[in-house]
């Protein structure tokens, strides 16, 4: 409930009944658990990913990543898709917030279902020659890289010793 199903599955039916044709791609669940139909919008499920290669191609070949999730601390598979250049649709709302910037994607307004489906045309539509994805890139690495984020944390302990 938590991870906003109901919420993705309320916008897919709206850009469903608009027309939208899309091919949506479901990890980390599988067909049996997330039931869905639709007229316009193919629907793939490829069940929980541990092999790090298929992850990043599955993120490499996607146009946008939706994380409807009503509560996130961080917002691991959102810098993970910005990693690999795909723009995130999510929620303005809890640590996710944090990660994606307004150039990076979109962030639709707590819980409405109607913009999150504005959200995903919106990164569908707008990422002419990939500026959504490449601003994602560029913020997950000056933000997210390893070298960053350990001068943090080597920051972080010389402040409290």
């Amino acid at each position: 409930r938590r991870k906003g199903f109901s919420s993705l599955l309320s916008a897919l039916q709206i850009l469903d009944a608009q027309g939208f044709n899309a091919h949506l791609v479901v990890f980390g669940a599988n067909a049996q658990e997330l039931a869905m139909k639709f007229q316009n919008i193919d629907v793939t499920f490829v069940g929980y990913i541990h092999n790090s290669s298929v992850l990043i191609a599955l993120y490499n070949i996607s146009n946008v990543m939706v994380v409807p999730s009503y509560s996130e601390v961080f917002g691991q598979t959102a810098s993970e898709a910005m990693s690999c250049g795909t723009p995130v649709v999510a929620f303005r709302c809890t640590g996710i917030q944090d990660v994606v910037e307004e150039d990076c994607g979109y962030l639709a307004e707590p819980y409405s279902s109607e913009d999150l489906a504005k959200g995903i045309k919106y990164c569908v539509e707008n990422n002419m020659n990939n500026v959504l994805g490449v601003a994602a890139r560029e913020s997950a690495l000056r933000r997210f890289a390893v070298k960053v984020v350990s001068k943090q944390y080597i920051a972080l302990y010389k402040s409290l010793v």
